[in-house]
C-alpha cells in the first residue's frame, strides 16, 4: 500500500472529520465484453480436444460398374486453457495513523478491518476482471513464469489474436483484402460492406457477431449516419450491416487493433474451470500482514480455422515503435533498445542484413541487441518471428 502522498497532505495522524468511503475515488474499469462473442465450455481439461470431421465429393454420373468415392478425413482440433491467479498483500495498519483511518479497526484480526472489503470489492477483483478483458482474452501471448518472479497480466494465456493469426498462417483462414481502414467514415462503411460480401456465400446465412475496436465501431456509426441518415428508417444505434446477418461489436479488448474478425456463433469458445474464483477471493492474517488470493484457469481459441472471417491487417507480424540510440558505430558492439509488439517469437534481429548479437526479447514489446560491424552508412532494423518480418521505417546511423 502506497499511502505517501495522504500522509504528506493531510500528515501523519488520524482525525475523525466524518470522512468515509464516499470519499475514495477510483477509477473506471474495462467490463468484460469479449466474453458476449464466445461459447462457454466448462471442462476439467488442460486442453480440450475435438476432431474436425470432412468429406470429399461424393456425387458422380450414373454407370453400371462400381466407382466409389468419398473418403472422410479426421483432423485434430484443440484449444488449451492455463492457471492463472491473482497475489496480494496488505499490511493496513499504516492505515491508523492518517487521514484513511476510517479504513482501520480495533479488532485484531485485521482481514475483518473496512480496508479488506472495500479493497477486494473496489479494487482488486475489478482490476483482475479488466486486465483479463485488456490485456488477456485478444492480446494474450502465454508465456511459463520465471520461479520466484511476477509474470505480466498478457502473458497469462493465448488470446484469441494469436489463435487467429495461427490460422491464417497454417492456412486454414483466408483473410479478406480490405487495406488500411479510410480515414473517410463514409468509405469505412463501405469496407464493412466490402467485408461482408467477401464472406462465402454458404456462411453468407449464418448468425455472427463482428469483433472491431471501439474507435472503428463509433467510426461506423458516424459513417453510416453520413451515409444514410437521409433514410427514415436509419436508427443510430443500427450496428448491424445491411442485408446480412451481421452485426458490429466494438470491444474493448482489442484496444487499437486494425483487425475485424467474425465467425459462427459456437466456433469461438472460452473454456473455463473454477472460474467462479474470478469473482472470490481467499483472505489469510499472517500476523499483522493480510494475504489476498485466488486462481483459476481459463482459455480461449476457435474450434475450426475454417470458419474464421477476418481482414487482412495485424496477422501477427512484428511492429517497430521505435529504436534507440539511431547511431552506431563501425566496429559493432553498440547497445540498442527496440520498442513495438508481437516480439514474442523473434527469430532473428538484423541491421541491414547483418545478424545482431546478444538479443534478448526482454517481452512481448521490447527486444535489446547488439549492432555487428557494418561499414558506414544508414540502415534499417529486420525483425522476423514465426508470423513474417518487419522492417524499420527509422534507420540507424552507422559512423
Amino acid at each position: 500500500m502506497t499511502i505517501t502522498d495522504i500522509l504528506a497532505e493531510f500528515g501523519a495522524y488520524y482525525i475523525n472529520q466524518g470522512q468515509n468511503m464516499a470519499r475514495l475515488y477510483t477509477l473506471l474499469h474495462a467490463k468484460s465484453a469479449t466474453d458476449a462473442l464466445l461459447a462457454t465450455t466448462p471442462t476439467d481439461d488442460t486442453v480440450w480436444r475435438a476432431a474436425k470431421a470432412s468429406i470429399g465429393s461424393v456425387m458422380q454420373p450414373f454407370q453400371k460398374g462400381w466407382t466409389p468415392k468419398g473418403d472422410p478425413t479426421m483432423e485434430p482440433l484443440a484449444i488449451s486453457q492455463y492457471r492463472m491467479k491473482v497475489d496480494c498483500e496488505q499490511y493496513p495498519d499504516e492505515l491508523k495513523v492518517s487521514w484513511l483511518g476510517f479504513l482501520a479497526d480495533g479488532n485484531l484480526d485485521r482481514k475483518t478491518w473496512p480496508f479488506i472489503r472495500w479493497f477486494v470489492e473496489v479494487l482488486l477483483l475489478p482490476k483482475a476482471k479488466e486486465e483479463y478483458e485488456l490485456e488477456a482474452v485478444w492480446g494474450g501471448k502465454r508465456k511459463e513464469p520465471t520461479a520466484g518472479t511476477a509474470g505480466e497480466a498478457y502473458q497469462v494465456m493465448d488470446g484469441l489474436h494469436i489463435a487467429r493469426n495461427r490460422a491464417v498462417l497454417d492456412g486454414k483462414t483466408d483473410p479478406i483484402s480490405l487495406g488500411a481502414w479510410d480515414t473517410d467514415d463514409k468509405v469505412l462503411v463501405q469496407q464493412f460492406e466490402e467485408f461482408v460480401d467477401g464472406i462465402p456465400h454458404k456462411y453468407k446465412g449464418a448468425q455472427m457477431l463482428i469483433g472491431v475496436n471501439e474507435t472503428i465501431q463509433t467510426r461506423y456509426l458516424r459513417g453510416k449516419r453520413a451515409l444514410y441518415g437521409k433514410d427514415t428508417d436509419f436508427a443510430g444505434s443500427n450496428l448491424k450491416i445491411d442485408y446480412s446477418n451481421l452485426t458490429i461489436v466494438g470491444l474493448p479488448s482489442m484496444k487499437d487493433s486494425p483487425a475485424i474478425w467474425a465467425t459462427p456463433m459456437g466456433n469461438a469458445r472460452k473454456l473455463m474451470k473454477e472460474t467462479a474464483n474470478m469473482s472470490q477471493i481467499r483472505i489469510e492474517s499472517v500476523d499483522r500482514l493480510v494475504k489476498l488470493f485466488t486462481d483459476w484457469f481459463s482459455g480461449v481459441g476457435f474450434v475450426l480455422g475454417e470458419y474464421i472471417f477476418t481482414n487482412d491487417l495485424d496477422l501477427g507480424k512484428p511492429v517497430i515503435d521505435s529504436i534507440s540510440p539511431l547511431a552506431a558505430v563501425t566496429a559493432g558492439g553498440t547497445a540498442i533498445t527496440i520498442e513495438g509488439r508481437e516480439f514474442t517469437g523473434t527469430t532473428a534481429v538484423t541491421l541491414g542484413g547483418t545478424a545482431c548479437t546478444s538479443v534478448v526479447v526482454v517481452n512481448d514489446r521490447k527486444i535489446t541487441c547488439v549492432t555487428p560491424a557494418k561499414s558506414a552508412g544508414d540502415y534499417t532494423i529486420n525483425i522476423v518471428n514465426g508470423f513474417g518480418n518487419t522492417t524499420s521505417v527509422d534507420e540507424i546511423t552507422v559512423s
